[in-house]
């Protein structure tokens, strides 16, 4: 008996914890939002994010709000990767991974950014994106067709090219052959790196000659070829 008398009382425990749980579920989808917090941007500003949603956000009860609606507007803007969306209490927390602009590039005569996921975006006025450099693509085919575009930028990125990253502003890019061409802050020298096979040895003969010549010596140039095998060209 005393067994049964056990087994009821703890039964009737869950049954009320379960109670006390749902009642309180029911309760937190009543409260109204207050407020919209916005964490991880750095290029939109808090207003920008909080404008596209507030409409649909601001004084609804959590259980009213159209969670894939609010995604939807906020990952339309160009410069949003990828949105969190959860609830804090009174507030709707978004947290966002934003594009990260990686080079200039000219459009149609009208200068955007090229992004870290090699999506075209609208430029903005951005304090760090003044060393870009600016990409020129020659050739017929599209950014969403250039597999090689990615080598390209995560091989200048690289650690071990980081001669290449300090000294570049402008780079010509052959869609059609993969070729690339770029040009040095220093000077304006124009600089043929080459196929993509070649990159990485060819980069590390600029180097080693970049760093032996003289300042006179680097105002007397205008070209350097790297394509050849065994020596630079120099006009």
């Amino acid at each position: 008996m005393k067994r049964i008398g056990l087994i009821s009382f703890v039964a009737i425990v869950i049954l009320a914890f379960g109670l006390l749980v749902f009642a309180s579920g029911q309760k937190d989808k009543e409260v109204k939002i207050e407020q919209i917090e916005i964490k991880n941007n750095s290029y939109l500003s808090n207003n920008e994010i909080i404008d596209l949603i507030k409409d649909d956000v601001i004084n609804f009860k959590k259980d009213s709000i159209n969670i894939i609606q609010i995604y939807a507007k906020i990952n339309k803007n160009q410069y949003i990767e990828s949105t969190n969306l959860f609830y804090d209490d009174e507030s709707l927390v978004v947290e966002v991974k934003e594009r990260k602009p990686i080079a200039y590039i000219i459009e149609n005569t009208e200068s955007k950014f090229l992004s870290n996921d090699f999506k075209v975006i609208d430029y903005r006025k951005i304090n760090n994106a003044l060393d870009l450099p600016v990409l020129r693509l020659e050739g017929n085919k599209k950014i969403k067709d250039l597999n090689n575009l990615k080598t390209l930028f995560e091989f200048i990125n690289n650690e071990n090219v980081q001669f290449l990253k300090s000294h570049i502003s402008e780079i010509f890019y052959n869609t059609n052959n993969s070729e690339v061409e770029f040009v040095l802050t220093e000077n304006s020298i124009s600089v043929k790196l080459g196929y993509t096979k070649d990159w990485q040895k060819n980069i590390k003969k600029l180097e080693d000659y970049w760093l032996t010549i003289s300042m006179k010596e680097k105002n007397q140039i205008n070209n350097i070829d790297l394509r050849w095998e065994k020596r630079i060209i120099i006009s």
